[in-house]
């Protein structure tokens, strides 16, 4: 009788992660007019801190100070000044890098960047090339976390094995976001915009607390699986 709730329980929190990963991806994009009203009605800021604080309720305190400043510009254009002076403008380069070749191993951004598309490539995803797009760039990292939970969803809606994507998203963020967005979190301590500020430092602590938590997920089925392996 509890299996079923059980896998609604995890379709929950993997639906949740999904959606905490869209909304990161979404604030390092250009800020779009319709970005900026949702973020200038505070509803971004309560949705990615109440969704977050649910699903960790251990970041609730360190999210905190973030959150109070987790806020819109006076205007769209105020904005999108913020965002362009904290990632695409500044001597001799920006404040804040947007791309992980870039702000963690310039010097070997060639391979990241072949290692990033085999990762997108295995589950049959490519940049759109027409927008000059790059998958090092922080939105695609997001919004390929997002992707995989979404394909997590799925598998167990559908009874599928959904390990394949547990897997997927432990690797990707032990070997990419998770060693990114700390050092981007730090590069962004210091610049002017409140917003960039704070949603730089909530991203951090949430990919650092989800790595943990796909790793004890992991962990977990590994030893029931162990389990169920009969003794000879």
């Amino acid at each position: 009788m509890a299996a079923p709730d059980v896998n609604n329980d995890m379709i929950l929190i993997a639906r949740t992660r999904a959606r905490i990963y869209a909304m990161l991806a979404a604030a390092f994009d250009y800020p779009t007019p319709d970005f900026y009203v949702v973020l200038e009605s505070g509803a971004y800021a309560d949705g990615l801190t109440d969704m977050i604080g649910a699903l960790y309720p251990d970041l609730a305190d360190q999210m905190a100070g973030p959150a109070v400043t987790l806020c819109a510009a006076t205007s769209l254009s105020d904005q999108q000044s913020d965002y362009l002076r904290t990632f695409e403008t500044g001597m001799p380069k920006p404040p804040v890098q947007l791309y992980e070749g870039l702000g963690v191993r310039p010097t070997e951004r060639a391979s990241i960047l072949l290692e990033l598309k085999a990762f997108f490539r295995q589950f049959g995803l490519t940049m759109n090339k027409s927008l000059r797009e790059f998958e090092d760039s922080v939105t695609a990292e997001l919004e390929f976390m997002q992707f995989l939970a979404m394909k997590e969803v799925d598998a167990l809606e559908n009874g599928w094995d959904c390990g394949p994507y547990r897997h997927a998203q432990h690797d990707f963020l032990v070997r990419h976001l998770g060693k990114w967005l700390p050092k981007l979190a730090k590069s962004a301590s210091e610049v002017q915009s409140s917003f960039y500020r704070s949603v730089a430092q909530i991203a951090a602590m949430f990919v650092e607390r989800d790595e943990i938590a796909i790793l004890r997920d992991l962990s977990s089925d590994a030893a029931l699986a162990a389990d169920l392996i009969p003794s000879t």
